[in-house]
């Protein structure tokens, strides 16, 4: 293999190896995060309290449309 591909390719793997810190940083300071603000240890225990948001979330959105719906038909809308 030619000299210039040799230096192209370790180019490639120390841009690779670059890159990879960064994400592996980015990917442990989203994580602090999760566990600090959100008190979940992992991706499977955000989802869950995601979902139970969301279906917080609909429950009161359906309550406050009935009693926008009932406001409504009380004044004659």
């Amino acid at each position: 293999m030619p000299e210039q591909d040799l230096l192209k390719l370790k180019q490639a793997i120390d841009t690779a190896k670059t890159e990879e810190s960064q994400l592996v940083g980015q990917l442990t300071q989203l994580m602090k995060t999760l566990k600090e603000d959100f008190n979940c240890q992992d991706t499977v225990e955000a989802k869950a309290y995601l979902a139970d948001i969301e279906k917080n979330i609909k429950e009161k959105d359906t309550i406050l449309t009935a009693g926008v719906d009932e406001l409504k038909e009380s004044l004659g809308w």
